[in-house]
């Protein structure tokens, strides 16, 4: 769940859930995760935030594209 207001930067929340979603085997190695634009929608928050996010997990290598 992405909390507005709590003092936690919003695309450090949607890293911390995506990763929680991998740990729990939803998002599988090698299997494809939402589209920023799809996701973005989903928990309603702007493509850029949620493209930061996408970005981190790429450079830490939690993602592959």
């Amino acid at each position: 769940m992405i909390l507005h207001r709590v003092g936690i930067p919003i695309y450090l929340q949607i890293k911390s859930h995506i990763l929680d979603k991998i740990k729990a085997g939803e998002y599988r190695p090698g299997g494809k995760i939402p589209t920023e634009r799809h996701l973005a929608a989903q928990l309603k928050i702007s493509r850029n935030t949620l493209s930061a996010a996408y970005k981190q997990l790429l450079e830490e290598g939690a993602l592959e594209a």
